[in-house]
């Protein structure tokens, strides 16, 4: 009887051992499947970060192509009291686009001074750059309000020193309001 009662012990024994190990083979499937899954999301996300960098890198050397052909393009009207100023910078704009007009011009403004200051701000106005960072300062993020900012103080003019005081005594945010106190000319300041 002992025989017999230890070999139905046996065959439980191993009927117990090949579940648990079907159990750990199904286990390490899934685990496997999982990593499998995981690795295959991780590489596509490197792929997406490098497409992502290629692209911007790109789009950042059009754009500083674009400012120096500008800065090269401008420079001799910049220096001089011609009136070609305008026509200058309605060429420049149609060859290297509003955005690096709009920086060279600000960056002139904001190193010039006298007439040729008060003729580049003329420019900023038509071409609508002073418009633009106006609608910047109303923006809901406070980092494009103070960028706003820093460029209406580069542009100069009435209009902008208006903004910009406004800016200093209105925003909620005390980090714009000193932007653009900093920005806003001397003789305006608080």
């Amino acid at each position: 009887m002992t025989s017999s009662g230890s070999w139905g012990s046996d065959m439980r024994d191993i009927n117990l051992v090949s579940t648990s190990y079907g159990l750990t083979k199904q286990g390490v499937f899934i685990v496997a499947v999982a990593v499998l899954v995981l690795l295959a999301i991780a590489i596509l996300l490197s792929v997406i970060v490098m497409v992502h960098h290629l692209w911007s890198d790109r789009d950042r050397k059009r754009n500083r192509e674009r400012f120096e052909g500008s800065a090269t393009f401008l420079a001799p009207f910049l220096v001089t009291t011609d009136e070609e100023l305008s026509t200058a910078v309605a060429r420049a704009r149609a060859k290297y686009g509003n955005r690096a007009v709009g920086l060279v011009l600000r960056r002139a403004r904001f190193d010039l001074k006298g007439e040729v200051a008060g003729r580049i701000t003329e420019c900023l106005i038509e071409m609508g750059a002073v418009d633009e960072l106006i609608r910047e300062t109303k923006s809901r993020r406070d980092w494009r309000r103070m960028g706003g900012a820093r460029g209406l103080g580069e542009c100069g003019g009435e209009k902008s020193h208006t903004v910009l005081m406004d800016l200093a005594m209105n925003d909620p945010i005390g980090d714009v309001r000193r932007a653009a106190d900093v920005f806003s000319p001397p003789s305006r300041r608080r």
